[in-house]
């Protein structure tokens, strides 16, 4: 009944005062500068490099990359000539964060470590921190979270020792956000909860649009999709208050992603092209790959599968460039399902085979137990139910091994389908049911309605005609409460097979033309 899909929520990993702070420096740099100045009397020398690395930051800032690139390399040979280690450090930071923007982290990785060897040697430990960070963050957008966490701890430690309340915030968010990625949401809020506590006794109304966004992604993941809502709507507003084209970015993509769940796909469309618009005009290549995959999910739910296919090949060319594997991962995951969607289950089955591998390769439980289930959903559209069982119940013990009961509901109610198609009815009904208590504990009514659908349909398989149209009735009464699209579909379709089979064709065709009318709604 529920074909599960990929939607692609992952945090941005440079947003908020991440990466950008990392080389924001001109304080400590012309405080070093200056104390050479006095013993080199190189007065001309150090204010160009001063005003070459601030002009660079701007350009940086307002997304020139290359005129960035040049003016950090510009301040590379100046610091040399100067004499100044840290404004060397400095430029070397600055072009380790143009090539993470433009998500090319190994190239980021080698000029933030040149960078950090450089700071360790001046001593400021503030700067020594915010490299680390850095450091961390490009290890988490290519996957590689335990590096990731190494370095994040010695930038947390180093921001309480200095007592950078904005710097441990940061920090606390993006080690969030790894907990998030591999379904630890507990660790994840918790992390979440503090940075919050902290940008809002600072003041720093930037973090907490960031932190906004985090929660947003947890709660869309748990389920809970009103509070999903508000925390993403406050960031975006956030973002827009501030002018803070980045983050509005981020958080346009996350508002997307929900509308995209809740079949609001018209809604979702204009959340994402907003989004791909302010990437693109940043020349921000990470959240460009990200919004294109989104695009891509919606398109694919209005069977637009030509335009589908061709956003995820430009995300996946994008994510293969910058070597971003857990992007990498979710792309071909999700061409998989189109793939499917068209019954070409080998061109399918590769797609997904490889999406399975390279999760397992980084360790991102969310991400592999969704692609069993949908390896589960490609035996089942084979009528191999031995090997679909097979895979789903693999994807339900990581969901449950990692907490995810958005992904356990799911699970479930795709076993129950496979259940009823080969025609084991109480298991379908047991499965549903525990599907029913998962999505009622997680608040997810219009995942309760179309459970209820799903069980209607059990009840008319029985000739329980009663029982199936009582269910029925419930189902569209909630996916009408909340707005559910696909949820009134499946209860209008589900209705109309009913009276067919109750040789009521008249009122069968009534109910067939209403749920034709909402399909047309979603185009």
């Amino acid at each position: 009944m529920v074909r599960r899909r990929t939607i692609d929520s992952r945090m941005v990993p440079v947003s908020g005062r991440g990466f950008i702070r990392s080389i924001l420096l001109p304080a400590g740099l012309i405080l070093l500068s200056s104390s050479l100045v006095l013993a080199q009397s190189a007065v001309r020398r150090t204010t160009e490099l001063r005003d070459i690395l601030r002009e660079a930051q701007a350009e940086l800032r307002r997304g020139k990359l290359q005129s960035a690139f040049a003016k950090f390399r510009a301040g590379v040979r100046l610091s040399q000539l100067a004499r100044s280690r840290a404004g060397e450090g400095s430029a070397f930071a600055g072009l380790g964060a143009v090539y993470h923007w433009q998500g090319d982290y190994s190239q980021a990785l080698q000029y933030y470590a040149q960078a950090l060897e450089i700071i360790r040697e001046v001593g400021d430990r503030k700067v020594e921190g915010n490299l680390l960070e850095s450091l961390g963050i490009a290890r988490q957008a290519q996957g590689n979270y335990p590096q990731a966490l190494e370095h994040y701890d010695e930038a947390i430690r180093i921001a309480r020792e200095i007592d950078n309340r904005s710097g441990e915030a940061a920090i606390l968010n993006y080690v969030g956000a790894i907990y998030q990625s591999q379904g630890e949401y507990d660790r994840a809020l918790a992390n979440h909860q503090q940075a919050l506590e902290i940008m809002r006794q600072i003041g720093d109304r930037g973090g907490e649009g960031t932190t906004l966004n985090y929660l947003g992604a947890i709660s869309q993941l748990q389920g809970n999709y009103t509070p999903a809502i508000d925390y993403h709507e406050r960031a975006v507003a956030i973002a827009t208050e501030m002018g803070a084209r980045r983050e509005e970015s981020a958080a346009l993509n996350n508002l997307g992603a929900i509308y995209l769940i809740l079949g609001s796909y018209p809604r979702a469309l204009q959340i994402y092209e907003r989004a791909l618009a302010i990437a693109r005009e940043l020349n921000d290549r990470p959240t460009e790959s990200t919004t294109l995959n989104n695009l891509g999910q919606v398109h694919q739910a209005l069977e637009e599968y030509g335009r589908a296919l061709e956003r995820y090949q430009e995300a996946l060319s994008m994510s293969r460039q910058m070597g971003d594997r857990p992007g990498e991962g979710t792309t071909l995951n999700n061409l998989g399902q189109v793939y499917q969607m068209h019954q070409n289950y080998v061109r399918a089955l590769e797609y997904y085979q490889q999406a399975l591998a390279i999760h397992r390769e980084i360790g991102n439980r969310p991400d592999e137990g969704t692609t069993l289930n949908n390896l589960g959903e490609i035996y089942r559209d084979q009528e191999d139910y031995t090997l679909a069982e097979e895979h789903l119940i693999q994807a339900l013990a990581i969901a449950r091994e990692i907490g995810d009961r958005r992904g356990e509901g799911t699970v479930l109610t795709n076993l129950g389908g496979v259940y009823m198609e080969r025609g084991d009815l109480p298991s379908s009904e047991r499965d549903y049911r525990r599907a029913l208590v998962v999505k009622r504990a997680l608040g997810d009514q219009p995942g309760v309605g179309r459970l209820l659908s799903g069980l209607a349909e059990i009840f008319a398989l029985q000739r329980d005609y009663a029982g199936a149209q009582d269910q029925f009735d419930q189902a569209l009464a909630i996916a009408r409460d909340h707005s559910d699209r696909e949820g009134q579909i499946l209860a209008l379709e589900g209705l109309s097979r009913l009276y067919h089979q109750k040789e009521d064709p008249q009122k069968g065709d009534e109910y067939s033309k209403l749920a034709e009318e909402m399909r047309a709604i979603l185009r």
